[in-house]
This record gives C-alpha cells, structure tokens and sequence, in this order.
C-alpha cells in the first residue's frame, strides 16, 4: 500500500462527511485497490478519525474483528458485542489515461495525399443498397477494386502488420454495410449475426485479393438481404410475413403458426403472398430454406441430414428433392462441383 491510498481515503472522507455525520455510528471500511483494508472511527465527541491499518484484506475476517472491538472498548463503549456492522467503501483508483496526439490539419491537408474511400462513392453504394440494386453493387466493385486496393494499403491500421490492417478495413467495411442494411429494413438479428459471419470469415484471407473479394462479397449479401427484408413492391403484411420467415424458418413453421403470430387469417395471408410474391408460402419458405442451406453446403462440413435437419426439413430424402427443383442439381452435386466432398 502507498501514499496514494491514504490520499484516496482522506478525499472520500471529505466527499462524504455529512453522510458520515449522519450516521449513528460512524465506523467504516474503506476497500483499496490492491486489497488492503483500513478502518476508520469517527469520535464524533473529540472531532477525530481513529484509522486503522492496512491489513491485508485476506485477514480481514478475524484479525479486523479483533481490531475493531478493541479500538471501540478503548474510545467508544465497553459493550463490543453489540456493535453495528461498519459501513464499507470501494477505493477506486483512476488509471492515467494517454490523451490522444492532437492532428495537425495542416498534416492531415497538406502533407498528405488524400487516402480514404471517397464520400461520394460510400454515399453512392448506400444508394444502391437500399434500392437493392445488386447489378449497380457488383458493377462498382468490379470498376473501383483499385481505390478500395488503395485505401487499405495507404490507411494503416495495425502498425507493422500488412494483412492485419486488412482485415481491420474489412471488419470497419462490415459494420458500414450492416449499418446500411438495418437503415434498408433489415432484421436486426439478421443483419447483426451476419456481420457476425463476414467478421470471422475476415481472420481467414491470406491476401489483398481475398480482402477485396470479401468486401464485394459483404456488401452483395446484405443488398440481397434489404431485398429480402424491405421489398418496396410487397405490403406490410407480406413483408412481415416473410421477415417471420427469414427468423424463424429452421422450426417446423406452418401458415397457421405465421397466421397466428400476425394475428390475421390463413387464407388472407395465403392469397397476399400468392398475389405478391407470386409463390405460396410453402414455397416462399422453401426458397428460404434452400438459400440458407446452400451456405452451410458450401461453408461447413456438416452431412446433408444434418443441414436438412438445421434448415427445417424433417427429411433428408424430402429436403434433396426440393434443393433440386429449385436449384437444379442434388445437394452433394452442389457442395462437390465448389470444391467439398
């Protein structure tokens, strides 16, 4: 224990006199830091503090107990047995916290050259995504791979480390798009496990190329996801129809249970989804399904029982005849022909 502590206990003190005054009787424990333990009598009578210590706060239960009747008999009261527990404080120590270097604007204007992805192009992909506009995303990354390329090497964010300023970039990408995603309508879960996802995906690139890759990849998916979630074209009641979809699609989930959640009939939910989407809800669930199943197919090595079972279906039989109407292929043909046996 230091001065530091004493310096501590005096200013609490102080802070608290009048609570302290107040007290019947004022008899304390004041808690440092490093785990030592003073006490303190209050003499209301004399105006004085009587401290104790430190002890070790491991002593804390029998030699304090002994301190503390002893203290009291000699100043206090001859009854020691009947005292009140004292009152106990926490000294919390401020850490001294390294202010940020001050930046010069005339070193960020003029004596540097402008590293930072452009507003105008941020603002322009944010446009895009919300209009879920998937071609004008896919488009932008495959003219301006080279600013993106740029801006990562040029902004370092990890002194000393290449590729951990990469994926540093990639991660700062991933909160932008999620960001854009949840202003689009997006399920909060949603958009939050996902970036979950692309986040630990990021530890996995190896180069500037995956890096970039990645960054594409990101923002195609959470555009895709904003046309899922907020589709300009659908009602409310269909929106909300497939957002339970989208959170909910790995339970054995039935229009009634929708129905019932939404609080309106079957059939009207039915007849909306078929007038809108132009697919029935089983197929609208199944198209769910299929899509998330094809991520685990590519992404995982978990059996095809085990992603049918995970994306809803009861049976492995029945889950490989609906991939293949509506993907085309058989669900090991699709995990083989992308390189997973």
């Amino acid at each position: 224990m230091n001065q530091s502590f004493l310096l501590d206990l005096f200013t609490l003190m102080k802070e608290r006199q009048n609570e302290i005054l107040e007290l019947d009787y004022p008899h304390f424990l004041f808690l440092s830091p490093d785990s030592w333990v003073l006490y303190v009598l209050h003499l209301k009578d004399k105006n004085l503090h009587i401290i104790l210590g430190p002890i070790p706060e491991q002593d804390r239960t029998e030699k304090l107990q002994h301190l503390i009747r002893l203290c009291n008999w000699l100043f206090q009261s001859n009854d020691t047995y009947t005292l009140p527990q004292p009152k106990t404080y926490t000294l919390l120590r401020e850490e001294n916290v390294q202010e940020s270097q001050d930046l010069s604007l005339v070193h960020i204007y003029y004596e540097r050259e402008f590293n930072h992805f452009p507003l105008i192009h941020g603002e322009y992909l944010k446009s895009r995504m919300l209009a879920g506009d998937l071609k004008a995303i896919q488009d932008f990354f495959d003219s301006y791979s080279n600013i993106l390329k740029l801006a990562s090497e040029n902004i370092e964010l990890a002194k000393g480390d290449q590729l951990r300023s990469s994926k540093n970039h990639l991660i700062a990408a991933c909160g932008i798009a999620c960001s854009f995603a949840l202003e689009g309508g997006v399920d909060d879960e949603y958009a939050r496990t996902l970036a979950d996802q692309f986040i630990l995906k990021a530890e996995s690139i190896q180069t500037r190329s995956d890096y970039i890759k990645l960054v594409r990849d990101i923002f195609l998916k959470f555009t895709s996801s904003v046309i899922e979630f907020s589709n300009p074209d659908y009602s409310t009641l269909v929106i909300s129809t497939i957002h339970y979809m989208h959170t909910h699609f790995f339970e054995k989930l039935t229009l009634d249970d929708v129905a019932r959640k939404l609080g309106r009939s079957p059939s009207y939910i039915s007849d909306k989804l078929n007038k809108e989407t132009g697919q029935s809800f089983n197929e609208n669930l199944n198209q769910i399904r299929i899509k998330e199943s094809k991520q685990l197919l590519i992404h995982t090595q978990k059996s095809i029982n085990e992603i049918a079972i995970a994306v809803g279906f009861d049976y492995q039989n029945y889950f490989a005849r609906v991939f293949k109407k509506i993907v085309g292929v058989t669900p090991l043909q699709y995990r083989n022909k992308r390189g997973l046996s």
